[in-house]
């Protein structure tokens, strides 16, 4: 599952739990430090997140589709993500998606009528 070798690729530090729509819950990081747990309640808001994590944490959470669990709240979440993301850039996948929406923007900038 994509979403599960991202999350495992990224979170080395801190103790993120992610049960998921399907009620398996999934640990991310070494459990030391800070500690997030965040729950899916669609596979299409894990997708969308994949998609655009920069966007979509805030929309799905938003709309409920993204929930903080086990009195943990967003900023919880976004402090172990920046913990794991501040100065190593972007996920492989991450980069090929805006790449792709660099491109694709460009192409419909330059197809006006």
């Amino acid at each position: 599952m994509l979403f599960d070798r991202i999350f495992r690729d990224l979170i080395k530090q801190g103790d993120l739990r992610v049960p998921d729509w399907m009620g398996v819950t999934r640990a991310y990081g070494n459990g030391q430090g800070i500690r997030s747990a965040v729950r899916f309640n669609t596979a299409a808001a894990a997708h969308r997140f994949i998609l655009d994590p920069d966007l979509q944490i805030g929309e799905c959470y938003m709309d409920g589709s993204v929930e903080c669990i086990d009195r943990t709240g967003i900023y919880d979440f976004l402090a172990v993500a920046m913990a794991n993301t501040g100065g190593r850039g972007n996920h492989w996948f991450h980069n090929i998606i805006h790449g792709a929406r660099r491109i694709k923007r460009r192409v419909d900038q330059r197809n006006t009528q």
